[in-house]
């Protein structure tokens, strides 16, 4: 007799046979769980987020003259500011959107554009950044140099996110650059000087996403790049900073599978951002065009 008590167990008699566990494929787990589709419908997201929201909606062509000769300080001053907070830099880009945008639809006084960028920032980080990095308003006070008060910032962060019809999210050129480095910017057929099979340096992706934050604070300090939606002025960026960091070609159309955009689509974009990289950095993009000259066009 089997019981507890004697500490006998019976004897387990198997009538099916053992079997090998059976090794799946990546063609079975699709089969069983569908194809991943995740990056495609983050990208159809994105696009759909675009149409809905972007800066060609607001962007002011003229009439922006007493604005503009102003907007340059506060810009420095936001991402100053920012940097000191150790924001990230998609939390900048953001105010700076914000800034921009309120300063386009309504008319501001423009003695107090201080307060406004500050709130700006505020919201900002409100909106991307951890609770524990959102500055105090004592802290804003402090950043203006206490021109403002704690309570004047609440009450001027209420009027903006009004002003703002509180449509706090947007679509910016970082969101799409994230998606197309993460899919692959660099390629097999990519050269750098004698130097091979980028795509397997894991410094590639290293230096393509330090210098798309290089040309992309560049063009933050200039209001007309808002003219271009963020996907086209994304990939204008992307290949700016293969041409700077002389990758051969500059341009490959692999990169239309990525970015989805033709030559002719990112022509005027790209010659906007690289011209703007020329005057400021004129020595290093002229190294750039030693290596490369011919223009986009040539890729049409």
């Amino acid at each position: 007799i089997y019981t507890p008590s004697t500490g006998n167990t019976p004897l387990i008699k198997r009538t099916t046979p053992l079997t090998t566990p059976q090794t799946l494929t990546s063609e079975m787990i699709e089969a069983m769980i569908g194809v991943d589709t995740f990056m495609s419908d983050y990208l159809r997201g994105l696009f759909e987020e675009e149409k809905m929201c972007n800066s060609m909606q607001w962007y002011r062509a003229n009439g922006m003259q007493s604005f503009l000769e102003r907007r340059d300080a506060m810009i420095d001053w936001l991402c100053t500011v920012g940097m000191s907070c150790e924001l990230q830099r998609l939390t900048i880009y953001r105010a700076i959107y914000y800034f921009d945008k309120l300063c386009s639809i309504k008319e501001v006084h423009l003695a107090h554009l201080q307060i406004i960028a500050a709130n700006c920032l505020l919201i900002a980080v409100k909106w991307t950044e951890k609770e524990e990095k959102v500055p105090s308003l004592y802290q804003l006070s402090k950043a203006c140099n206490k021109k403002y008060t704690p309570h004047q910032l609440k009450s001027m962060e209420i009027r903006i996110c009004e002003l703002l019809a509180f449509q706090l999210k947007i679509v910016l050129p970082l969101d799409f650059i994230e998606y197309y480095i993460d899919e692959g910017c660099v390629f097999a057929d990519d050269m750098l000087g004698h130097m091979t099979n980028l795509h397997l340096n894991a410094q590639s992706n290293v230096y393509m996403k330090k210098y798309v934050t290089f040309f992309l604070d560049i063009i933050s300090q200039n209001y007309c790049f808002w003219q271009f939606l963020p996907s086209i002025l994304g990939m204008a960026v992307i290949i700016a900073s293969r041409r700077a960091l002389k990758i051969e070609p500059y341009f490959s159309r692999k990169l239309v599978a990525v970015c989805k955009y033709e030559p002719t689509e990112i022509l005027r974009c790209f010659t906007c951002v690289w011209t703007e990289f020329k005057h400021k950095f004129p020595n290093d993009a002229s190294a750039a065009e030693m290596v490369q000259p011919h223009d986009l066009q040539q890729f049409m």
